[in-house]
C-alpha cells in the first residue's frame, strides 16, 4: 500500500467510474474551503481518498469516501484487510496522530481492528428502471398519502441552483432554532462553483408560493446524496419535504443516477430526536444499508497532548464527534 497523490495513481485511467469525493474538483474544493490537501491510498487498484487536516506537529487524516475498486465499493473481508493496512500504513509512516472520523457520506461496512467505533447507516433508494408509480409505492402509505395530499393542494417543487439564496436561509433557521452546526453560504457557493455538473438545490412552495422546506444535494452517477436540509413549521401544505424527495428522486433517475442516500441514519441510538429522524427516513421505503462510523489513535501520546491543548484552549468544553455521542 502507498499514499500518492492524484497523478501518481496507477489506476487512474478508471477514475471516472469513481464517485465524486475521487474527483480532482472535489479535492481541488476541498483545498479552496478549508485549506487542506487530499491523497489517495492505494492497494491492487483499490483507492481511496484522503484528507489531510491541522498543521505539521498534529496533524490528522480523514476519509472522503469508502474504498472503491472501479466502480464497486469493496465490501466484507476485502475491506476489513485493506483498512487495517491502511491503518498500519499510516501509522508506520508517523505523518499523521490520529484518523478522525469519516463524513457521513463515508461511512464503511466494516472497520479496522483498534479503532473507536459507533454503528451507523443510511437508506438508500434504488432509482433506475421505476416509473413514479414504482417510486411512490415504495413509500410508506402514510408518506404516500402525504405526497399526493401535497401535490392536490398546489404543492410545488422547484429543483435548480438558482434557488441557493432561499434554501439556505431556511436551512440557516432550522440549524440557528435546533442548536446545531450549520455550514456557510460561500461553502454552498463554492461546492457549486466546483461542481457546478454535481450539485443542485431544490425547495417545496406551497399554492401562495411561500417556500416552506428546502434541500441540497449533492450527486453523480452512481448516487445522490441528501446532505443539507430545513423547514418552515406550521406550514398548512401537509407532506410537503416528502414531495420534495419524491420529486428530486424522479429528476436523479432521468438523469440516469442509480440511487438516492438520505445520507445518515444512527442505528440503535438512544437519543429520541436522532430515533426520529431514523424513522422519518425510514418512511420513504428505501433500503437500510449498514455499518461504522470509525476513528484511530496512531500515536498516541500526540494525541493526547493535543487533546489536551484542545481541551485547555476551549475552556473544558469538550468537541464531541458521532462516535462519541453513540458510545
Amino acid at each position: 500500500m502507498r499514499n500518492t497523490n492524484r497523478e501518481g495513481l496507477t489506476s487512474l485511467c478508471n477514475f471516472s467510474f469513481f464517485p465524486f469525493p475521487f474527483s480532482k474538483a472535489y479535492a481541488e474544493f476541498i483545498e479552496h474551503q478549508f485549506g487542506n490537501d487530499v491523497i489517495y491510498f492505494e492497494k491492487n487498484n483499490i483507492v481511496v481518498p484522503l484528507e489531510i487536516t491541522g498543521r505539521r506537529f498534529f496533524q490528522q487524516i480523514k476519509l472522503l469516501a469508502p474504498p472503491y475498486h472501479n466502480e464497486r465499493e469493496i465490501e466484507a473481508e476485502e475491506l476489513k484487510y485493506f483498512l487495517d493496512d491502511l491503518q498500519n500504513t499510516l501509522k508506520k509512516s508517523g505523518d499523521f496522530m490520529r484518523i478522525i472520523q469519516q463524513h457521513p457520506m463515508a461511512f464503511t461496512s466494516e472497520k479496522p481492528s483498534n479503532s473507536s467505533y459507533c454503528q451507523f447507516g443510511t437508506y438508500i433508494t434504488y432509482l433506475q428502471n421505476k416509473s413514479e408509480e414504482d417510486l411512490l409505492n415504495t413509500f410508506d402509505s402514510k408518506y404516500k398519502k402525504a405526497v399526493q395530499h401535497s401535490i392536490n393542494n398546489g404543492g410545488t417543487v422547484i429543483i435548480s441552483n438558482d434557488s441557493l439564496n432561499e434554501f439556505y436561509s431556511i436551512y440557516l433557521n432550522t440549524c440557528k432554532k435546533a442548536n446545531i452546526y450549520y455550514d456557510s453560504l460561500t461553502y454552498f457557493k463554492n461546492l457549486i462553483s466546483y461542481l457546478p455538473n454535481n450539485t443542485v438545490t431544490a425547495i417545496i412552495n406551497d399554492a401562495e408560493g411561500v417556500t416552506i422546506g428546502t434541500a441540497f444535494f449533492i450527486f453523480d452517477e452512481h448516487t445522490c446524496y441528501c446532505t443539507h436540509a430545513g423547514l418552515i413549521s406550521g406550514s398548512k401544505l401537509y407532506g410537503g419535504m416528502k414531495h420534495l424527495h419524491f420529486e428530486v428522486m424522479q429528476w436523479m433517475r432521468d438523469k440516469f443516477v442509480k440511487q438516492y442516500d438520505l445520507t445518515g441514519v444512527r442505528i440503535n441510538s438512544s437519543n429520541e430526536t436522532l430515533h426520529g429522524i431514523f424513522k422519518f427516513k425510514k418512511g420513504f421505503g428505501g433500503e437500510l444499508k449498514q455499518g461504522y462510523l470509525w476513528k484511530a489513535d496512531l500515536i498516541k501520546w500526540k494525541c493526547f497532548l493535543y487533546d489536551l491543548l484542545v481541551l485547555i484552549k476551549s475552556k473544558g468544553k469538550k468537541h464531541k464527534d458521532i462516535i462519541d455521542q453513540e458510545i
